[in-house]
C-alpha cells in the first residue's frame, strides 16, 4: 500500500536529541488510478469493484485522504480505468 500520509523525522541540533517530525501529504489526482485503487480496496475491502456504479466510485474518489483533483477532470475512461485497477488489486 502506498500512503498518503507520512512523517518524516528531521533532526534538531547538533546532538540529535531532539527529533522533529513533518507530516508530509502525497497528494492523488484523477490519472492515479492504480494508487486510488489501492487505496479504495483498503478503504472499502468488503466491496466487489465489479458492482460499483460510477457515480458511487466518483464520490468514493473524492472523498480519499490526499485526493486532490477537480470533478470535471474526470470522465468514464477514467473510471474505468480505476474500477479495473481496483479489480486487479482485489484478486
Amino acid at each position: 500500500m502506498l500512503y498518503t500520509h507520512f512523517y518524516l523525522p528531521c533532526y534538531i541540533g547538533s546532538r540529535y536529541n531532539q527529533v522533529l517530525f513533518i507530516r508530509l501529504i502525497i497528494t492523488m489526482k484523477w490519472t492515479d488510478s492504480q494508487r486510488i485503487a489501492e487505496e479504495l480496496f483498503d478503504k472499502y475491502p468488503e466491496i466487489d469493484p465489479t458492482t460499483i456504479r460510477f457515480t458511487d466510485l466518483m464520490a468514493w474518489v473524492m472523498a480519499l485522504d490526499g485526493f486532490n483533483d477537480a470533478p470535471e477532470h474526470c470522465g468514464e475512461k477514467i473510471l474505468e480505468a480505476i474500477q479495473l485497477a481496483w479489480i486487479n488489486e482485489a484478486q
